[in-house]
């Protein structure tokens, strides 16, 4: 995943949000103990708020999660557009986390930064419980089959 989404994030701004704003959610899924298996219903908004909440390379968004979960998570889930109060770059077009007519900003190399961090510090983590999901074999998908 981390390999596959610098490419887009450089080259297609746009979609590489959507990408971001769903491993968010994953993120919180990896958290979620209570969750046996990855397909639990009716816990996105929980999840997506608990990785922003929970871990420290995200720390700066967690003024925004409740934003972030409706705008740009919700906002690309369901239209594939963010919502309004949130407006997106990349490169020299806006900084990052900006206040602008009562939206806030996010600029796609800083947001791509942050979730990979995100995305390492979750890898790292040690799941102690031997039944947890994180400790058991994840499916693969074969590009071949595709």
């Amino acid at each position: 995943f981390i390999e596959e989404l610098e490419p887009l994030v450089q080259k297609y701004h746009y979609i590489s949000f959507s990408i971001m704003a769903t491993g968010i959610e994953f993120l919180g899924k990896c958290l979620d103990s209570s969750a046996p298996t990855w397909n639990v219903s009716g816990r996105a908004a929980e999840n997506f708020k608990s990785a922003i909440n929970t871990l420290a390379a995200l720390t700066v968004y967690r003024s925004h999660d409740k934003l972030l979960y409706e705008a740009l998570r919700c906002g690309f889930a369901h239209s594939f557009v963010p919502k309004y109060g949130l407006t997106l770059s990349s490169k020299n077009e806006m900084g990052h986390l900006i206040a602008h007519n009562d939206r806030i900003n996010l600029r796609c190399e800083d947001f791509y930064k942050d979730t990979i961090s995100a995305c390492i510090e979750v890898i790292q983590m040690r799941f102690p419980d031997s039944n947890n999901k994180m400790n058991k074999n994840f499916p693969e998908l074969s590009y071949e089959k595709f």
